[in-house]
């Protein structure tokens, strides 16, 4: 099985891992010359992804390939890591910037330690609001805090009420991340699209 090729940038990756995806550009079609590269930025040192040998034109479009020597030297901790992804186009002379967001680097996988946790922060707080609601919270989910009407509070100091309107917050972020997580992968948004039609 081959390394699934994305639709757009990621949106996060783990260190170490080898990412591909797909970019099309009207504007900047790569068979009218016009060269891709990327950078990430945020760390120590930025790592470039050069038009020609880490993104190649396809037809129009081009193909990039972040490859795990590079995204290796990410993150070399245990935490989640804020980087910036950054995109842009050059043709004699001239730069345009065709993309720019935030890149969420997880640690290396395969160099992860036993009580790794590669849970989301909303898939944390969402596993420790359902076991306070149950009764049976560690004392590490107990003491999780939390922004409830505008005032942080440890999740045992909620009340039922505000665990639950917690809930739900947090359900439609872990949802909001699922659908970026297939979107990196090469997957559907996971999303039904329903469709009415007229009689």
């Amino acid at each position: 099985m081959s390394i699934p090729i994305a639709s757009e940038e990621p949106k996060q990756i783990h260190a170490g891992e080898t990412v591909k995806w797909t970019k099309s550009l009207s504007d900047y079609p790569a068979n009218d010359g016009w060269q891709l590269n990327y950078k990430i930025q945020g760390g120590a040192s930025a790592v470039d992804l050069a038009f020609a040998t880490d993104v190649l034109a396809s037809g129009a479009d081009f193909a990039a390939t972040a490859s795990s020597a590079k995204t290796a030297s990410l993150n070399a901790g245990a935490t989640k890591l804020k980087r910036w992804l950054y995109g842009y186009v050059t043709k004699s002379g001239e730069i345009a910037k065709v993309y720019f967001a935030d890149l969420l680097v997880l640690p290396r996988l395969d160099q992860s330690s036993a009580n790794y946790d590669g849970r989301t922060h909303a898939q944390k707080v969402l596993d420790a609001i359902e076991s306070t609601l149950e009764g049976i919270a560690s004392r590490e989910e107990k003491i999780i805090r939390v922004n409830s009407g505008g005032i942080d509070k440890e999740l045992q100091f909620c009340s039922v009420d505000e665990l639950h309107k917690l809930r739900v917050a947090y359900k439609h972020e872990r949802a909001d991340e699922l659908v970026a997580e297939n979107i990196a992968a090469g997957k559907g948004s996971g999303r039904r699209i329903l469709t009415r039609y007229p009689r």
